[in-house]
């Protein structure tokens, strides 16, 4: 092929819901509310201080309150400027120029939990601004108590009964206990007092690195407690969690959101639709479709979309440094899977001009991105800018589809006169109807 010229046709991003507005951090020993870090003066903790050399600093925790969670309304900058400069910079059209109007309505979906349609809410306000409650609104599906519903939803696994995340099993503890004990011996050396730390206490430093962070808007002191090997090591542990927990080295929860994928590529594939609203009246499916779901599930989509069918299994006693499962790259703050319908002329020749006499092929790829990096598929990565014709791609999602098995089987699902004889998927992106799918205001 001599050249191409693209342009996107319809987009489907999918973001994680992630704590970004609740901290529900609980260590088993009692934090003061203040503790002193490196050489303090008069700490108002006693002898409990926690001594860094080269480091000083007086630290509070955020939890000042006996509920140790903090909400929407007491997040700091940190929160609401990291998703709205997000959704301004779709809203600008930096990235999708074409595929939303000023004007039009603007709907997104997203999974039943209370943050995770907090989190849309602030997006559809980011995104449009002063309009949002006029032409906003939020899709909120859960298949919970439906029947009919299952293997239908943002959430498969709430519908499946055999469906367990092993957070990690024997690979994470395994690898646990390799790199926490020598970091719980260095700074228990460092301390003076009666603070005795556990490993679990270790393993929840970063947590309070990444989570007061995001919530302040500035770096948490909390991120010089682990030097950068020892974070590398803590990354690994969450990559293990998330690879043998909901990952490609599980059996049935990497199979969870293949039928939603198999109806998502569906809608890209065939192009953009319309579909029923709840009274019956007709609505054009978005050509920009925004979701919004909890970690797992993001996890199992990525797992389902191949771009990981490379990836060889992690070791529970070794750190692959040349991995390409790093879940800090797509499970974070705002962490994003979007699939990109491209519509690309072809120009096959042995030039890449497009000046030629010579009549241009139309063909449409497919292009994953994990935040903002591409990522391939291995299989299928031929076209422009490492993507994938989508009509191969739809059949490489339809054979892994078949091969996994009925859905309803492996999940062991009781059959009632409602449940139906093939998951659906992702029905509720066109048929709004459905008694499991309800639209609010943003």
């Amino acid at each position: 092929m001599g050249g191409y010229l693209c342009m996107r046709g319809l987009v489907f991003n999918l973001l994680y819901a992630s704590s970004s507005y609740r901290l529900n951090i609980v260590l088993s020993f009692k934090l003061p509310t203040t503790l002193c870090m490196g050489v303090c003066r008069s700490s108002p903790v006693g002898n409990r201080s926690l001594r860094i050399p080269h480091y000083r600093l007086l630290w509070r925790t955020l939890l000042v309150q006996k509920s140790p969670t903090i909400s929407a309304t007491q997040c700091g900058q940190g929160c609401s400027d990291f998703i709205h400069s997000f959704s301004r910079h779709v809203a600008d059209g930096r990235r999708y120029p074409d595929l939303y109007r000023d004007g039009d309505e603007f709907v997104v979906w997203a999974n039943n939990y209370t943050r995770v349609l907090q989190t849309a809410s602030m997006f559809v306000r980011g995104f449009l601004g002063f309009a949002a409650s006029q032409k906003g609104s939020i899709v909120s599906v859960t298949s919970r108590g439906f029947p009919a519903g299952v293997g239908d939803s943002l959430a498969p696994s709430d519908m499946c009964p055999k469906f367990n995340d092993a957070e990690g099993g024997d690979y994470k503890s395994t690898w646990d206990d390799i790199w926490i004990p020598p970091v719980l011996k260095r700074l228990q050396a460092l301390i003076r007092g009666n603070l005795t730390l556990t490993a679990n206490d270790v393993n929840q430093i970063p947590y309070l690195c990444g989570f007061e962070t995001h919530i302040t808007g500035r770096l948490s002191p909390w991120c010089n407690v682990l030097n950068d090997e020892e974070l590398k090591r803590y990354e690994y542990s969450n990559d293990l969690r998330y690879y043998y927990g909901v990952g490609p080295g599980t059996d049935l929860p990497k199979k969870m959101m293949t039928p939603f994928l198999n109806a998502l590529v569906g809608i890209l594939h065939s192009g953009p639709t319309t579909g029923t609203k709840a009274d019956g009246s007709p609505f054009e499916v978005p050509k920009l479709l925004f979701s919004f779901l909890n970690d797992g599930q993001l996890t199992e989509l990525v797992t389902a979309s191949g771009v990981f069918d490379a990836q060889p299994l992690l070791s529970a006693t070794k750190k692959d440094d040349h991995r390409l499962w790093i879940g800090s790259r797509y499970v974070s703050m705002r962490g994003t899977i979007a699939f990109e319908r491209l519509n690309c002329l072809v120009k096959r020749s042995t030039t890449t001009t497009f000046n030629s006499s010579r009549p241009a092929m139309n063909e449409t790829y497919i292009r994953i991105r994990l935040n903002d990096a591409v990522y391939p598929v291995p299989s299928c990565k031929d076209g422009p800018g490492l993507t994938c014709k989508l009509s191969d791609y739809a059949q490489y999602i339809a054979d892994k589809y078949a091969s996994e098995g009925d859905w309803i089987t492996n999940c062991n699902v009781t059959v009632v006169d409602d449940t139906p004889t093939k998951v659906k998927g992702a029905s509720f992106f066109t048929d709004l109807s459905k008694p499991w799918v309800t639209q609010v205001a943003a």
